[in-house]
Formats: C-alpha cells, structure tokens, sequence
C-alpha cells in the first residue's frame, strides 16, 4: 500500500506539472485564431476532471465510507437534512482540499500569460463549483445504487458476486483497450451539452469572442439549478437509508421487511465487521447471512462431511462465513493482480494467451488463497481467541481447518484457470498441464506454509480500511517473508515449465526436455510438502502450548 501510494503520488505530481503548463499554454492561444481551436481540450480536461471526481465520490458512497459513525445518536440530535449535508460538505472538503492548490497555480499561470487578470479570481471559482457538481452527482449515483440494494432482495442476496462481476468487468474494458470506443463517443456526447461547456465559464474572464455569452450563461444555469435540485436528491436517499429497514435475502422482492428497529447503518455495520446474528434476535441478520450460511454449511457439508473431521470443518466454515460477509476485509489480496495487467492487456490486445500468463495466475491464485485464509491465525480470532487457543480442539485442527478454508476455494480454481491460459497460450500442452498442476500444489503449499509464518508473526492491532472502518490484517513482517518463502517454493516448478529454460537444463544434465518440468514439479512438491510440513507443526505446537 505504501509502494502504491508512492506511485499515486508521483503521479499526482505529474498531473498538477502537466495541468499548470498546459493552462499556461492555453493562456498564449487567447485573442488569436488558434483560441477556438484550443478550446475543446480544455473543456474535455475539465469534463474529465469532474466526472472523475464524481466517479471516486460514487465509489466511496458505495463502499459505505461516507456514512455516520453513530446514525442512532446523530439522528437524535439533529435532523437528516442536517446530517446529510454535512456528510456531504465533509466529501467535498476531502476533494476540494486536494484540488485547490493545483487548481491556483493553474488560474495563476493562465492569467500571466493570457494578460487576464480576473481569471485569477473566476477560474478558481468555477472550477471548486465544477468539483462541487462532481461530488453531489456521484454521491447521488452511489446513493440511488444503496437504496437498490437494500430494497430488493435478489440483489441483497447476490451483491457480493453482482461487485465482483463489474469489477471484473471495468477492468477487462480498461485493458482490452474498449474504453476509448465505449467512453470516446459518449464524451462527444456530453461535451455537446451545457455539462461540457463548464470551461466556457472558467474562462469568461478572458474576453475572447471565441467564448461567446450563450454557453457561459447554459454552464451557469446547470451549476446553479444542478446543485441544489441534487442535493434535496441526496438527503432523500440519505433520509431512506437511515429511516427504512434493509430487505432480507429470504424475502421476495415485493416482501415488505418487518420493522425491528434496526437502521440500515446498523446492518452494513455489522455485515461489514463480520459478526454474526444473535438466535435471540434473527431479524437482526446482516443481508447476506443467508446466503453465507447455505454456502457455508449446505455446500461444505455434502463436499467434506465425512472426509475431515467435524472440528477441522467447522473452522473452515467459520472462515467461509467470515469471508462472505465482510469481504472488503480481504481487499489487500487483490492488490498484487495490477501486477499481472500487462500480460492480460498484452494477451487481449493480441488475441493469444502471453506465455507468461499461466504461471503468473498459478502464483497470485496460490498467494491469495494463503494470504485471504491463513496469514493470521491467532489474531484473526479476535475477541473470542482465548477460548480458541483453550478449547478441547488441538492447534493442529484449528490450523487444519484454516488451510482447508484456503485450499478448498484456490485449488480448484488456480489449477482450472492456470491449465486453461496454459492451452490457450503457444506452450506446450504438457507445459500447460504442468502449470494447472503447480497452481494445486501451490495452494496448499501457500496455506500449510501461511498458518506458520502467520502464528509466528501475528498482528491484534486494527487497521483502518475507510474512514469508518477499522480490521485486523496480517502484519507487515508475515507479508513479507510469506511471499519470499512462496517464491522460494514455486521457483523450481515455474522455472521447469519455461521452454528455454527447460532446453537448457536439459542440455546441461542430458535428460529429455519433456521430463523437466516434471521434475521441476516433484521438487517444488518436495518444498512445499516439507515446508508446510514444518510449519503447521510448529504453529501447532504454539497453540496447544498456550496457557491463560
């Protein structure tokens, strides 16, 4: 997070050099023919900018970071309308705070070389008005889809996998290279309208005749209409999220929910935390409990019931539940998959699987299962971790349990993916049963070799993911030498199932070329099989070993 922060930043950086020159040099275009021909860009890079603003805004509605912390209090003491508006003023200072300074120096260099002063004072205005409209409009859009959510109960019940499919989505449109033709047009579109000629109003101070007085006045009219009309959108939706109760995903969409005094906030809190309902109040059940619980004890229990252990599946149950209600807990195991968006861009972009692709997909699939389910076995439990570490159940079942969390969900579908992308891609079908195989073997020992390095480096402390949210994850020091060993793991069998590679151990120890990457397999096998081995018994030995 913090490399990637960096990055951010960096970029931010090139933003505001490239944003303060290019207003500059539009300023140098002003009184002379070429003006109108500059325009566009400039009002495509303030379009851009507000609707990148109201996209970020919209996103944070969503994922609940612009909700009270104590609705049942606030409510009490001042009215929704009040409370509305101050979650949204408290959006806009977070966006306007950022965007001032930028937004100065570019008035600032505009207004020294286009010779206007009074674009010094109208730029800056307009533009933290512009930004204005971006956060009431995204705000509205993020809203509009949460009053959705809790009110029908088919989406309530599948919003988890309905997120997941348009993340999934978005990005395959970002990297396939079909924003521009999706996005492109649509721009066109807007910028023929009033929301397009914002940058008309910006620079009214100029005098320009280009400018004209007819799309400066429609800017105006829409900031000033636009405004207020969405802001009396926002407390309405606001005031339905906090006075109406959610859907349950047992009822159908016509179903009116019974009202047991549970706000909406209290069930996204408490969907979000991960606690499970009281059987003294069941109506209080978070949305998607149902569902969790069908998942968690329908599916598991005809899948494993009678090959492991009723304890060890039960832990592995516990973990599933978890998991499925309070998915953004589990956020930093899909960071590392920006890492694999040039072989994917590069493998649509050309229409055959990059070559690295397999291999690449064995190793995050394998990386995610042991980071999502086992990086923290002692501090995961939180509250409840001294009748864990008390109970009748052995260290080594709890762990046992852990990993089949883990393996059970990335086995099958590291090796599946990974075999696939191997088949499609120009290696060789052993090469690419290989790779399916080393994303199996991977998993488990990703999630054998987890519960140890986690037991051994565990974190009790939160940490805040939003505003409002606080979790426990695994520490910065089990992150780090998880990913070193799992590397050390897989590099025999990612190493093997390479072609030139596999060509020059072969030449090197006269063996076949075909019968390296078995080989390279066996040994990763032998590593993580003693790997894990060693770990699990360790982590073990440290939980049966607890005494209060």
């Amino acid at each position: 997070m913090l490399l990637a922060r960096g990055i951010m930043a960096l970029f931010g950086l090139l933003f505001i050099v490239l944003l303060v020159g290019g207003a500059y040099s539009l300023g140098t275009f002003v009184g002379t023919d070429t003006f109108a021909d500059a325009l566009p860009f400039a009002r495509g890079a303030i379009l851009a900018v507000c609707g990148y603003a109201g996209f970020m805004v919209g996103i944070r509605t969503i994922q609940n970071q612009t909700t009270l912390d104590a609705p049942a209090a606030i409510l009490t003491a001042t009215s929704p309308a009040a409370a509305a508006l101050g979650l949204l003023l408290s959006e806009y200072a977070v966006v306007a705070g950022i965007a001032v300074l930028p937004i100065l120096a570019a008035a600032v260099a505009f207004a020294a070389s286009a010779g206007s002063l009074a674009s010094v004072v109208i730029g800056p205005v307009v533009l933290l008005t512009v930004l204005a409209f971006g956060v009431v409009v995204g705000d509205a859009i993020g809203l509009a889809i949460k009053n959705v959510v809790t009110r029908f109960a088919v989406i309530a019940r599948f919003k988890t996998i309905l997120g997941v499919a348009v993340f999934l989505a978005y990005l395959a449109i970002i990297w396939s290279g079909a924003a521009d033709s999706v996005v492109g047009p649509l721009f066109g579109v807007v910028e023929a309208t009033p929301l397009g000629w914002f940058a008309d109003l910006a620079l009214v101070g100029t005098a320009d005749p280009a400018i004209g007085l007819a799309r400066p006045v429609a800017a105006a009219a829409t900031l000033v209409v636009g405004i207020p009309l969405l802001t009396w959108v926002i407390v309405r939706l606001d005031s339905g999220l906090w006075y109406t109760d959610p859907v349950q995903p047992s009822q159908t969409s016509s179903s009116r929910p019974t009202n047991n005094g549970a706000t909406a906030a209290d069930v996204e809190h408490a969907e979000s935390s991960g606690f499970e309902s009281s059987p003294a109040n069941p109506e209080r059940t978070p949305p998607s409990a149902a569902t969790s619980e069908t998942l968690a004890t329908g599916l598991s229990d005809r899948l494993f019931a009678e090959r492991v252990p009723q304890s060890v599946l039960r832990v592995a149950q516990k973990s599933w539940r978890r998991t499925y209600r309070a998915p953004r807990k589990l956020q930093y195991a899909i960071i590392p998959v920006f890492f694999l968006i040039n072989p994917i861009q590069r493998s649509i972009q050309s229409g055959t699987v990059a070559a690295v692709l397999p291999v690449s997909i064995a190793i995050y699939g394998a990386w995610a299962a042991g980071a999502a389910f086992t990086l923290n076995p002692l501090g995961d439990e939180g509250a409840v971790l001294p009748i864990t570490l008390t109970a009748s159940v052995s260290g080594l079942q709890v762990l046992s349990g852990l990993v089949l969390a883990g393996v059970a969900v990335g086995a099958p579908l590291t090796g599946v993916l990974a075999a696939i992308l191997g088949m499609l891609s120009p290696l060789s079908v052993l090469s690419a049963v290989a790779f399916g195989v080393l994303g199996v073997v991977l998993c488990v020992g990703a999630c054998t070799i987890g519960v140890g390095i986690g037991t051994a480096f565990p974190k009790f402390e939160r940490t805040r993911i939003s505003r409002s949210r606080k979790v426990i994850v695994p520490s910065l020091s089990a992150f780090v030498v998880y990913s070193l060993a799992l590397l050390v793991v897989s590099l025999p069998g990612l190493l093997a199932g390479i072609p030139l590679v596999a060509d020059w151990v072969g030449t090197t120890l006269g063996v076949p070329q075909q019968t390296i990457p078995l080989g390279g397999l066996v040994l990763t096998v032998v590593l993580a099989v003693v790997g894990g081995w060693i770990a699990t018994r360790s982590a073990g030995n440290t939980i049966d070993n607890y005494r209060m």
